[in-house]
């Protein structure tokens, strides 16, 4: 599974409620986040910036992050043409959908618009789901009490 940057963010930094179930399954390894070095270095360079903002130390989130993410080889540019990806509108969401599909992910959890468009894309919608954190939640009940 691979969060966008949001999503990582309202588990780790905000502790938003809302996704007290999606934590759970991440801490109890019955779900395994990945990211590749592109994800990482959007979601390091986000949390610095949030912790400058907020004059708060970004400690506990990045160790949370190390410590559940798994960080896999982004594909290469040549992959990433072969595969006939479609593109997200927002060029800077593309990163998400290339690991996602090139590691096989079953879920892209997002809230962003511009991903959750491409939901129904019939070159995704076979192999990955992008989804909203609360409506993977919704229809993963089993898996996360």
């Amino acid at each position: 599974m691979v969060l966008d940057t949001n999503t990582a963010l309202a588990l780790w930094w905000f502790d938003d409620p809302r996704l007290t179930r999606l934590h759970e399954a991440i801490a109890t390894r019955a779900l395994e986040p990945i990211a590749s070095p592109p994800l990482v270095r959007e979601w390091q360079t986000t949390l610095a910036r949030l912790a400058k903002e907020a004059d708060r130390p970004a400690t506990a989130a990045a160790h949370a992050f190390d410590q559940w993410v798994t960080v896999l080889p982004h594909p290469d540019e040549g992959w990433c043409q072969r595969s006939q990806l479609p593109l997200c509108r927002d060029p800077e969401d593309q990163k998400f959908l290339e690991c996602a599909f090139a590691h096989a992910a079953r879920w892209l959890i997002t809230r962003d618009k511009a991903l959750l468009r491409l939901y129904r894309h019939r070159l995704l919608s076979a192999q990955l789901s992008i989804i909203l954190p609360e409506a993977w939640i919704e229809a993963h009940k089993t898996i996360v009490g």
